[in-house]
């Protein structure tokens, strides 16, 4: 398992992040303002890599490209004083988003055993109250837009 960051991003950039869909953009743009000071630094498209097993020998240029195209993707990650955040930009959360969370903050732990503490944040528009009482159950948090 790998970890590609990317770029890091200042608190301050107000572009468009990164892989980010129309979605994803228009919360990060409602959201962003009011937390940026928050973090020290953003990295977007965050690629959390496996090793991949294939039936058969593929050339290199063609693994290569299954492993990028099958990465799992971190909308956000945000740092602050050596603490990750994992941020899940969602319309209309559900249970889905919470899944995803849990399964990045797995793989990017298993990257970073050292990492005293990684948060994860859904930022969203609506959910229901289900999706809000599981949510804290497993330690998310949910800002809402």
């Amino acid at each position: 398992m790998s970890v590609e960051f990317g770029n890091d991003f200042s608190p301050t950039w107000a572009g468009r992040p990164p892989g980010a869909s129309q979605e994803d953009f228009l919360i990060w743009k409602s959201w962003r303002p009011s937390n940026f000071k928050r973090f020290d630094k953003f990295n977007f498209n965050v690629r959390l890599f496996s090793r991949m097993t294939f039936a058969r020998e593929l050339a290199p240029e063609i693994r290569q490209m299954a492993e990028w195209n099958a990465a799992k993707r971190i909308d956000v990650l945000g740092w602050c004083a050596g603490v990750a955040s994992i941020i899940e930009l969602r319309d209309n959360a559900g249970f889905s988003a919470i899944g995803q969370l849990l399964g990045y903050r797995h793989l990017f732990t298993k990257d970073f055993p050292d990492l005293t503490q990684v948060k994860m944040i859904l930022v969203t528009n609506r959910q229901d109250r289900d999706i809000l009482e599981t949510a804290e159950t497993v330690d998310i948090d949910v800002e809402y837009v």
